[in-house]
């Protein structure tokens, strides 16, 4: 089951983005309900692989983290396949994605060595932008890379399952995983 751990996004943060969104020239537009701070794409592990993952991360010790975004880009300018808001990397923020590294690993999944880059993806691009489209991709980078910041403390982390079709993939949550001084409760959905 195809499926990741993230910090979802408080409504005022999503409300903010897509406005943002509204303007973005050109791409696939991601629905709102699809926007959030993936900490670790688990790939499709087993339904035991995951259950692996569900009860090592209610273990998860970690504080409420801050989260904010004041900037939009690209990581390849020259080819462009995601434009995302980016996270601030806050040392807080960076602490809790390696603890979560390190109890998916702990539960047993072997995941890619990679830089974690915090961000929130807006939209997608299906090939090359060429001409007009790259023009006005540019010109949005020009005008909106700076925003005002949009900030919120995170107090959970979710397990998400993702369903592709046709369409924006469908995002469900599994389970919720407190941040902070008050850890208890938690709940793992019907997987």
């Amino acid at each position: 089951m195809r499926s990741f751990l993230a910090i979802s996004l408080p409504d005022p943060m999503l409300e903010r983005l897509e406005i943002l969104q509204s303007s973005i020239p050109t791409g696939r537009i991601m629905p709102p309900e699809n926007l959030h701070l993936t900490l670790a794409f688990l790939g499709d592990p087993s339904e035991q692989d995951l259950e692996a993952v569900h009860t090592s991360m209610t273990a998860l010790k970690a504080p409420r983290v801050p989260v904010e975004v004041s900037e939009v880009d690209c990581f390849d300018r020259a080819a462009p396949k995601i434009l995302h808001a980016v996270v601030r990397p806050d040392p807080a923020l960076m602490a809790l994605q390696k603890k979560v590294l390190q109890v998916v690993r702990s539960a047993g999944l072997e995941l890619p060595r990679k830089r974690f880059r915090p961000h929130v993806t807006l939209a997608r691009f299906n090939g090359p932008l060429r001409g007009e489209s790259a023009q006005r991709l540019a010109n949005f980078l020009h005008h909106h890379n700076q925003i005002a910041p949009i900030r919120f403390e995170a107090d959970s982390v979710a397990l998400f399952r993702s369903d592709l079709g046709r369409g924006p993939a469908i995002h469900t949550e599994l389970a919720r995983y407190p941040l902070g001084p008050d850890q208890a409760g938690f709940m793992l959905a019907v997987t």
